[in-house]
C-alpha cells in the first residue's frame, strides 16, 4: 500500500497524521468471495503481476495476442457508437516499457507517429480530407505488457477510405523501423518535454495525490514527478518496440454508424468471427478479419 497526503502543513505534521492513521493497517485478502463481482476482483488481483520500482520486470504476458484468433491478425473490432462519431484505432501489443523511465521508446515513437507538421502522415491525410485528428501513445502501461495505439478521427471521406488510411500509417511504421539515425528526433522530443515540464502549472491536490501514489510505486520517489518530463540525452533502444508495429501484430477498432451498418449487412464470417457480446458489459461487437 502507498499513501500520499498533500496539504499545507509541515512534513513532520503530515507524517504524524499518516503514521497514526495508516501504520496499523494490514493486508487482508478476500478469502471467500460471495458474488460474481467479488470473484472477478479476486481473480484480477491474483492475475496482475506485482511490480515495484527497482525490482525485476515481470515476464511479457500479453492480454491481446494473434494466437487468440489462430494467427489471423490484423483483425477488426467494430462497435456501434452511442453518439455520432467516426473513430478508428490501431492497437499494437508489445513488451512492458513501464520500467524504461527516462529513455522510453514509446515516447519517441509517439513523437514520430503523432507529428502534425509539414510532411507528416497527419498533414498528408488531413490535406487529402481523410483525417480530422490523430494522436499516438500508450493505451495500456502495465507491469507485464504495453499496448500502443494510434487514435484516428476520420472525416466522412476518410470513413469510406479507412483501409487506405490504415495502410499509409502502417507504411509510416515500416519507415521508422528502417531509419538508422533517430537521435535528432529524440533530442527534439526530449527538449519539448523538458520545456513542458518546466512550465507546467501546479495541479489540484485532489487529483495530484492519487496519481502520485501510483507513480511512487512504479517509478520510485526520486523520479515520480520528473520521469515523463526530464529525459536522458542518450536515445533509447527502440528495436523491440518498432518490431511490434506491424499488421501481423495489430488489432483495429472502428466505431461509427457506417462501420456498424457494414457489419450488419455482411453475410459470411470466418470461423470464430462474427457478432459477439462482451461478457462483463454486455456490449455487442463484431470481430472480423481484415482483408
Amino acid at each position: 500500500m502507498t499513501v500520499v497526503v498533500v496539504g499545507p502543513q509541515s512534513l513532520d505534521e503530515l507524517q504524524g497524521w499518516i503514521t497514526s492513521r495508516f501504520g496499523k493497517i494490514s493486508f487482508k485478502e478476500l478469502e471467500n468471495p460471495e458474488g460474481e463481482v467479488e470473484t472477478l476482483i479476486k481473480c484480477a488481483a491474483q492475475d496482475m503481476p506485482a511490480f515495484v520500482h527497482g525490482k525485476q520486470v515481470p515476464k511479457y504476458t500479453p492480454a491481446f495476442s494473434s494466437k487468440l484468433q489462430n494467427q489471423q491478425w490484423p483483425v477488426l473490432v467494430t462497435i456501434k457508437p452511442l453518439r455520432s462519431m467516426r473513430k478508428s484505432t490501431l492497437n499494437f501489443p508489445m513488451p512492458p516499457t513501464r520500467h524504461m523511465l527516462r529513455r522510453s521508446p514509446t515516447h519517441l515513437i509517439s513523437h514520430l507517429l503523432g507529428h502534425e507538421g509539414s510532411g507528416s502522415s497527419f498533414s498528408l491525410l488531413q490535406t487529402a480530407g481523410l483525417l480530422s485528428s490523430l494522436s499516438a501513445g500508450c493505451r495500456i502501461i502495465a507491469p507485464d505488457q504495453t499496448v500502443f495505439q494510434l487514435n484516428l478521427g476520420l472525416t466522412e471521406q476518410g470513413e469510406k477510405e479507412w483501409k487506405m488510411v490504415v495502410a499509409l500509417l502502417l507504411e509510416h511504421c515500416r519507415l521508422i523501423s528502417e531509419e538508422k539515425d533517430l537521435q535528432r528526433h529524440w533530442d527534439e522530443s526530449r527538449i519539448l518535454s523538458e520545456i513542458q515540464f518546466n512550465n507546467s502549472s501546479p495541479k489540484q491536490a485532489y487529483s495530484f495525490a492519487p496519481t502520485l501514489a501510483q507513480l511512487v510505486v512504479s517509478r520510485g520517489t526520486k523520479l515520480s514527478l520528473s520521469a515523463d518530463g526530464l529525459m536522458e540525452k542518450k536515445i533509447p533502444i527502440i528495436d523491440d518496440v518498432v518490431s511490434c508495429l506491424t499488421p501481423e501484430n495489430c488489432f483495429i477498432e472502428r466505431c461509427s454508424e457506417g462501420a456498424w451498418n457494414n457489419m450488419e449487412a455482411a453475410k459470411h464470417f470466418a470461423s470464430g468471427f462474427g457478432k459477439k457480446t462482451e461478457k462483463w458489459y454486455n456490449i455487442d461487437y463484431y470481430l472480423s478479419v481484415v482483408d
